[in-house]
């Protein structure tokens, strides 16, 4: 078991232990709010307006915390029948936010009801909105419903009228129906004429996704913008264009990290295209595993380009074989395949986990087949999203139709990654039928996974009962299980089950001679204890951890578990003894902002312990 890592709160008190961290991306209001609000003011349009909370949602989001943004929002918008033009304007932030996530079912949901207070213009703008965001979230039919009622009702102008005959068109793009979406196309056309840009680059689509590639070059030779640009690099692709001069271009506008979002998704395209036309699969490889671990927007490809987990599966086996050629190796030396990939795995990740994923379909011995099975699994986990990745290849393919033709190997690996994302469902039906491993360590792994989906399904005596039984056997436990299954019963703590929480930490303490791991379980039993409001007995255990190794020890440890000592001695009342270890702790830092923290800390103890705090 690693000992936790001491983190330093550079804002809070510097003696923390932090178990967990994460971090999600937003995006920020794009400017003018408050003269936006102002101006109003001036003309007597509104009441004022507190636009604080909006420029902090806008400042949360850009800063990383999207959630926390819209929970702003959430406790500061103001009322749609006070102050219509004010709440539109929170309304319109949360859009931005939402889209920034690719949240679509979450802003087509959020859209989806219009104040009574709205004007038309507003009705019409979150109705387009939302139909987008359904296309976005390829509900290709909801969106073509929510059209037809727009379009019958006749109730907009001419500009919006084009806008949804066209986002018709897109719809069936959504969809894969090219021939209805080509259809549409000639209709619009003949209402609309030629139109801009945005008409030719949409005609441009259709007309590749109709297999017409010379006509779509046709449609944007005179257009300049970097989306026609890349649809004229696509259709030049598929009427002969050599690919290795298309996939430069496709390389250096991809380089180009201010380019327009929609262009970059279709360049990525291209350069998909053009890897595939030049054989160079490890250059499809590259393109498409992003496309399918990011599950962001990719509505800009469907139905233009193929991105799908068969593909990425064909592209690995094709690539591995033409390294097997290349290299002379027979099929059936699993042994040599084996070194191979395991000699190219850091300077060549793509041709090795291609090599892995050859072995785990075609290698000769079920052991073989599992084996690099797990190696190609481990590979994918380790790439950015690669659990989602991992679970489109083998969830979201033909080639795995059904959880039972999923290899047992993968399917524990597949259940550990839904039982850590919480997804009860997913990892029950991975885990249906599924026999435990052969191996100790296996059969443990197992076992945790049990009590866990137990545990985070509110079954808990069930989990607890798998727990006890795991503890009560542990002795001789490796250290790297021992924390698995450490990690395990903190998720009771997280649950409120400290009772138990602490009776399986005792117990392991017992079973246990490592100093190491008897300071961590004794710091983790005095967590439970001090949750529990049992606070001398927490410091007890808190100082317990801490001079392990000696009366007078002071490492990095021992400092955070005597600070947490302190807390709970003078919260219990028992100021003097948690003034003496604050004073030790003063002599052992160097650190002015810890001294800074334990000074405070000090101050606030003489408050508390002063003539003036006892009550008459």
């Amino acid at each position: 078991m690693q000992l936790p890592g001491l983190v330093e709160d550079m804002m809070g008190d510097g003696f923390s232990i932090s178990r967990r961290a994460g971090r999600r991306s937003g995006r920020h209001l794009v400017g003018g709010v408050r003269f936006f609000f102002v101006l109003l003011l001036l003309t007597g349009s509104v009441m004022a307006v507190d636009t604080a909370p909006l420029d902090d949602a806008a400042r949360l989001a850009r800063a990383g915390a999207p959630q926390l943004a819209l929970s702003v929002l959430d406790r500061s918008q103001p009322n749609a029948a006070d102050d219509f033009d004010a709440w539109s304007t929170w309304q319109r932030e949360r859009a931005v936010i939402l889209r920034r996530q690719n949240a679509w079912e979450e802003l087509a949901a959020e859209l989806e009801v219009v104040p009574d207070a709205a004007p038309p213009t507003y009705g019409i703008w979150a109705a387009t909105e939302r139909v987008k965001a359904l296309l976005h979230a390829a509900d290709a039919v909801a969106a073509r419903q929510e059209l037809a009622a727009l379009i019958w009702q006749r109730r907009a102008g001419a500009e919006e009228l084009r806008q949804w005959r066209q986002l018709v068109i897109r719809s069936y793009v959504v969809e894969g129906r090219s021939g209805d979406a080509y259809t549409a196309m000639l209709r619009h056309r003949q209402d609309y004429g030629d139109g801009g840009t945005e008409d030719a680059v949409l005609r441009a689509r259709v007309l590749l996704g109709a297999g017409r590639p010379g006509d779509a070059a046709a449609e944007l030779t005179s257009v300049g913008n970097s989306s026609a640009q890349a649809l004229l690099a696509l259709a030049r692709l598929r009427d002969g264009a050599g690919p290795e001069g298309i996939a430069a271009e496709a390389k250096k506008q991809l380089e180009d990290d201010g380019g327009e979002e929609e262009a970059q998704w279709y360049w990525r395209g291209v350069a998909i295209e053009a890897a595939a036309a030049n054989d160079d699969f490890a250059g499809l490889i590259q393109g498409l595993e992003p496309l399918i671990a990011e599950e962001s927007d990719g509505n800009a490809l469907r139905g233009l380009v193929r991105v799908s987990s068969d593909r990425l599966w064909n592209a690995y086996l094709d690539y591995a074989r033409q390294v097997g050629n290349r290299e002379q190796l027979l099929m059936g030396d699993d042994a040599a395949w084996q070194r191979l990939a395991a000699t190219e795995s850091r300077k060549y990740p793509i041709r090795a986990r291609s090599i892995y994923a050859l072995l785990s379909v075609e290698a000769r011995s079920e052991a073989g087949r599992a084996k690099a099975g797990e190696r190609f699994a481990e590979n994918l986990i380790a790439l950015p999203s690669g659990d989602k990745l991992l679970h489109a290849l083998y969830r979201q393919s033909d080639r795995y139709g059904t959880t039972e033709a999923i290899p047992a190997t993968i399917r524990r690996i597949l259940a550990d990654r839904a039982v850590d994302g919480s997804d009860l469902a997913e990892a029950a039906k991975l885990m249906k039928g599924l026999k435990p491993p052969p191996t100790d360590k296996g059969r443990v792994m197992w076992e945790l996974r049990r009590a866990k989906i137990f545990l985070l399904g509110g079954e808990f005596q069930r989990g607890e009962a798998v727990l006890t039984e795991m503890v009560g056997r542990a002795r001789g436990l490796e250290t790297v299980l021992l924390d698995r299954l450490v990690q395990v019963i903190f998720d009771l703590q997280t649950l409120d089950r400290h009772d138990t929480a602490y009776d399986l930490l005792q117990t392991l303490y017992a079973k246990t001679t490592h100093p190491r791991l008897q300071r961590e379980l004794l710091y983790w039993m005095a967590d439970s204890r001090k949750a529990q409001g049992n606070l001398r007995v927490a410091a007890r255990l808190y100082l317990q951890s801490a001079i392990l190794p000696g009366a007078e020890s002071m490492d990095p440890w021992a400092q955070t578990a005597r600070y947490e000592a302190a807390k709970a001695l003078s919260e219990s009342g028992l100021f003097a003894d948690a003034e003496v270890i604050y004073h030790q702790l003063l002599k052992a830092t160097e650190s002015s902002q810890r001294r800074a923290v334990l000074g405070r800390e000090l101050e606030q103890l003489r408050l508390r312990n002063s003539p003036s705090q006892v009550s008459d």
